[in-house]
């Protein structure tokens, strides 16, 4: 039979360790070995206290050290998770009840010194690089007025491959660099929807249309404002949509392109703003926002020989012009509100409009569309006062623009408004002056029976 060792316990040496009463006050109260280490101790750091090291001393010159191996008691650790910042704007949500409460801590948490929260950002934007452009947030709805911009709504501006170029792919892809533009896109889609009858959606497509158009209002205002060489371009860009995008709308009550019921005209307003925006930057960038330096040129030799332009116009609308013209010369002889020069610039434009969109057959639809246009781009100040004013000289002749305005109808953006704005001329004049809307409103095919006027 073995003999069973010695049961009695052989007396085991303590290893030494060195004795001291410099530990923090935390590890006093919890009878644990403290390693005085300031200006935060091992113990308080692994349990996320404050140490009165710290508290003892504020502004410590120890530099955190982030070489570590990232253990739960090192330092690294409290670096991670010193501060705690979102990724790239976007904010995590707990998947807990919502009655969920944390435990409370016998202890205070530590706050994080300054120099650990540099460092914390610091290691994690190099974690985490931030991107230079902010996050941009599509739901499906968005992607549905997208996938309709692209498909539908870009097809009925073009007309040739080059122009669809540009709207299915470079003006996107300047849309995801500045977001503003792409809002924009959204918005014209979404109008475009709202007024296709076979959608079914009219009205939220038509709030969608608007979210997206106040949003990229307040982008390209603040755009504007830091206007350089480098955003010029852009923001021309994005004024040109935003003149689209409120055609787009549709007649609006109140509304009338050249002139409205409140103190300004919104459109008018918009597109002599992208006016402002050339201007401001013409040292910057050459543009024309309605012609080319060819058709410029070409602009200028009819200003110089308006009686040849006179000749080329059909007989028609010549005779209606010089109509109209008298009809000026007349209230400008029995009055003297009316300033004759201004009129008869005014009215030698609209003629070299007339003789540009009637008079030549090698023209697009977009040449027709910026020339047509032009003429309220270029209006005198103190026309556009008349107009606000409702004076029936200057609403006679933008009755003849409307009828320049009609011949662009095969532009969706453009249906309604002629008759919308012939509508408020007609309740504006008198019976004897509604005569003289007669040439007009037969061009638009507007009658006041029909539309109530």
């Amino acid at each position: 039979m073995e003999t069973r060792p010695d049961s009695k316990r052989t007396n085991r040496s303590r290893r030494s360790h060195r004795k001291s009463r410099n530990g923090c006050g935390n590890c006093k109260r919890r009878r644990i070995k403290c390693d005085e280490v300031q200006p935060a101790c091992g113990q308080c750091i692994s349990h996320d206290v404050n140490c009165d090291f710290t508290v003892q001393q504020p502004a410590p010159s120890d530099t955190v050290s982030t070489g570590s191996t990232g253990t739960p008691g090192s330092r690294s650790t409290l670096v991670e998770r010193a501060t705690p910042l979102p990724y790239n704007g976007l904010t995590f949500i707990s998947s807990s009840k919502t009655g969920f409460k944390l435990p409370k801590r016998r202890y205070q948490r530590r706050q994080a010194t300054a120099r650990e929260t540099a460092n914390a950002k610091s290691a994690l934007a190099k974690a985490l690089p931030t991107p230079t452009i902010p996050q941009l947030q599509l739901n499906t709805t968005d992607l549905e007025l997208f996938h309709h911009y692209l498909s539908v709504t870009s097809a009925t501006l073009a007309d040739d491959d080059e122009g669809m170029h540009v709207l299915q792919v470079a003006l996107p892809q300047l849309g995801f660099r500045f977001h503003y533009i792409l809002h924009l896109l959204l918005a014209f889609a979404g109008y475009h929807m709202a007024r296709l009858p076979r959608m079914g959606v009219s009205h939220g497509r038509s709030l969608e249309g608007d979210r997206h158009y106040n949003i990229a209002l307040t982008q390209v205002s603040s755009s504007i404002a830091e206007l350089k060489e480098s955003t010029c371009h852009v923001v021309y860009g994005s004024s040109v949509l935003i003149c689209l995008c409120s055609l787009a709308k549709g007649p609006r009550d109140g509304e009338y392109l050249a002139f409205s019921d409140s103190d300004r005209a919104e459109w008018l307003m918009l597109l002599r703003g992208i006016r402002s925006i050339t201007e401001a930057s013409r040292d910057v960038f050459y543009i024309d926002p309605v012609s080319s330096p060819q058709s410029t040129t070409e602009e200028r030799s009819l200003h110089g020989k308006t009686r040849l332009c006179h000749e080329t116009l059909g007989p028609e609308w010549k005779e209606r012009l010089k109509e109209c013209e008298q009809l000026i010369e007349m209230e400008c002889t029995a009055s003297g509100g009316v300033t004759h020069a201004t009129y008869k610039h005014v009215l030698t434009c609209l003629t070299n409009t007339f003789h540009h969109v009637y008079g030549k057959t090698d023209i697009g639809r977009g040449q027709r569309c910026a020339r047509t246009f032009q003429w309220l781009y270029q209006l005198p100040d103190e026309f556009v006062f008349d107009l606000q004013q409702r004076k029936w000289p200057a609403l006679l002749l933008l009755s003849y623009f409307l009828v320049l305005l009609q011949q662009l109808n095969s532009y969706w953006f453009v249906k309604g408004w002629p008759e919308h704005v012939m509508g408020e001329i007609s309740r504006s004049f008198n019976e004897q002056q509604r005569t003289w809307l007669k040439w007009p409103t037969d061009q638009i095919g507007w009658y006041q029976a029909q539309y109530g006027g």
